[in-house]
């Protein structure tokens, strides 16, 4: 797993013990149960920790227990097609998830959180505009209590800045998969009317133009992009 841009500090004389003796099985079970904090201390001390942290099994389960709303987002989205929960990117916004996140904040609030604290940071912008993407679809077929749900969070999020974060993605990052990420984040964003009239309003038009032509050989932008400016005019 290449981790070396996670830039996540810790304490290197932390008594871990040599965990490398136990099963791995075991290991899973152990770090399945860890909280991100020490989770990725752990994963960062050696090689052999480091390979065993390489499962999706993993990442799946610790996602669950800090980010529930997000990780049910997450699975109910058909063909997850950036996402993989071991990834970096999404290892680090879930690290920094779990040290913004207080017993006063929400899961959505902490999650705009992040993105804005780290705007310049390709890692974090690139989990967070899958994730952002997500709490704002509901799949066709779906119970009306989760539809509802994703309603509020479009509104929520808008107000927590989503709107403008995600066209600061499109005028700053230049890599085509976070693009077409904030380009489908934008779609879903701006089916809340409030959203779409948000955007206008900070020429988000325009910086979708501008995104597009600049990734014109990527078929995810110009797929994106054509999305989010069919959902702005409805």
């Amino acid at each position: 797993m290449d981790v070396s841009s996670l830039a996540v500090h810790f304490d290197h004389d932390l008594p871990l013990g040599d965990f490398t003796l136990l099963p791995p099985e075991l290991l899973e079970c152990i770090m399945s149960q860890m909280s991100p904090l020490h989770l990725v201390p752990m994963m960062l001390s050696c090689s052999i920790l480091n390979a065993l942290a390489h499962n999706e099994r993993i990442w799946d389960r610790v996602y669950h227990s800090t980010m529930p709303e997000t990780h049910k987002a997450l699975h109910l989205a058909p063909n997850p097609d950036y996402w993989k929960f071991r990834n970096a990117s999404s290892i680090k916004f879930l690290y920094e998830f779990a040290a913004a996140k207080t017993s006063a904040t929400d899961e959505v609030h902490t999650v705009m959180s992040v993105m804005k604290k780290y705007s310049d940071n390709s890692l974090v912008q690139r989990a967070a505009v899958y994730i952002l993407r997500r709490l704002a679809y509901y799949p066709q077929v779906c119970e009306k209590g989760y539809r509802e749900k994703i309603e509020e969070y479009r509104s929520t999020l808008g107000r927590e800045g989503a709107v403008v974060a995600t066209i600061s993605v499109l005028d700053n990052f230049k890599e085509a998969d976070i693009v077409a990420g904030s380009l489908c984040a934008i779609g879903n964003l701006v089916i809340a009317p409030e959203n779409a009239s948000m955007l206008k309003e900070r020429h988000g038009i325009e910086s979708i133009v501008s995104a597009i032509r600049r990734n014109s050989d990527s078929f995810a932008v110009l797929d994106y992009g054509c999305f989010a400016l069919c959902n702005i005019g409805d």
